[in-house]
């Protein structure tokens, strides 16, 4: 009994990919530095998107369209200097979660916790 219960263990963690290989825990992306111009704009979506659910009286589409021009060109369309080190799609995905989130309707987007990328 005790040798299946270790084959079945060495099996199963032999089944695993070796760390830094494809299919690792860090293979997703989620550590590479987000791009600024798509947070910006689907962050600023959500906060379209939360002033209506507040009341706002917004056309959705054209909040979001502004906020697709307004989006600032920072180094190029990058994170500005003092974001060092860039956030990660990880960082940025959690604001995004966070910003969907209903609980967190009456909050700005300043007072989020994950939402503060920048110093």
């Amino acid at each position: 009994m005790t040798r299946v219960i270790l084959f079945a263990g060495l099996a199963a963690l032999m089944m695993g990919p070796a760390p830094g290989e494809s299919g690792g825990c860090s293979s997703d992306g989620s550590e590479a530095i987000s791009d600024f111009q798509d947070f910006y704009i689907a962050s600023r979506g959500w906060v379209c998107r939360r002033d209506i659910e507040r009341g706002e009286p917004l056309d959705l589409q054209e909040c979001v369209n502004e906020a697709a021009r307004a989006a600032p060109d920072v180094n190029g369309g990058d994170w500005p200097f003092e974001c060092n080190p860039f956030p990660t799609r990880r960082e940025t995905d959690a604001c995004l979660a966070e910003l969907m989130r209903a609980d967190n309707l009456e909050l700005q987007l300043e007072d989020i916790p994950e939402c503060t990328l920048c110093p």
